[in-house]
């Protein structure tokens, strides 16, 4: 990956001493000591059914690697944005992926980097695919994708909760209407469309003017979020 990691599958743990002995020539950079312990507090404070721990996880010559679940058969989050899909079935993963970001701010850890490829679902069951940038309380290793920054990621602001709240708004907003409410400046002046509020709506206009604000204070709360669609 672009942290100099390397992912590889494996479907049982007597395969991941074999890629421990094989995965040696793939060395090359080292990797920040302490992005290392934030990677293993991930994985010692995160119990949730979205969020399958590797397989294995080791370290050589002070590098860092994961052995990850294979997934066979599974359907992208980015399938269920087509408008064949029952707007109850959008409503439910939105609220299902809402809860689990409500889990991880109730430990503090903001995600950072919330984007629909970064889930699948597998057995009816919702899966994160990643999460090698966070922020809590111990670690401050944010990360960001172009298409779904959020103002901070733009302004290198501090990145809190709130920072989620923006990403969800646009996440949530395509997976309903399968238009990103920036999409039409994706070519050019993207980031400074994100910055002004220079978004188009077409659906939950109340709620997502509260999720896309420019002003963090002035965001929804994730539970807000949900009360929103519980109702």
């Amino acid at each position: 990956s672009s942290k100099n990691e390397i992912y590889l599958a494996a479907l049982t743990l007597e395969h991941s001493e074999k890629i421990k002995q094989d995965i040696q020539r793939y060395i090359s950079k080292e990797n920040n000591k302490e992005f290392l312990n934030f990677q293993y507090w991930l994985y010692e404070n995160i119990e949730h059914s979205f969020f399958d721990k590797p397989i294995d996880m080791f370290e050589i010559k002070s590098y860092h690697f994961q052995i990850k679940h294979f997934y066979e058969n599974y359907v992208s989050l980015e399938n269920f944005a087509s408008d064949k899909i029952p707007l109850k079935i959008k409503k439910n993963l939105m609220l299902a992926i809402a809860d689990f970001i409500r889990y991880l701010h109730s430990k503090n850890i903001v995600h950072t980097d919330l984007k629909p490829e970064q889930f699948i679902i597998v057995d009816n069951k919702i899966k994160l695919l990643d999460f090698d940038f966070g922020v809590t309380d111990k670690f401050y290793f944010p990360g960001g994708t172009k298409e779904w920054f959020t103002p901070e990621h733009i302004k290198k602001m501090k990145i809190t909760t709130k920072t989620d709240i923006f990403t969800l708004g646009l996440m949530f907003h395509w997976l309903l209407t399968q238009k990103h409410p920036f999409e039409e400046y994706f070519e050019s002046s993207f980031e400074e469309a994100v910055l002004n509020g220079k978004y188009k709506l077409s659906i939950y206009e109340d709620l997502f003017l509260k999720m896309l604000s420019t002003k963090p204070d002035e965001r929804i709360t994730i539970d807000e979020f949900i009360d929103y669609f519980s109702v």
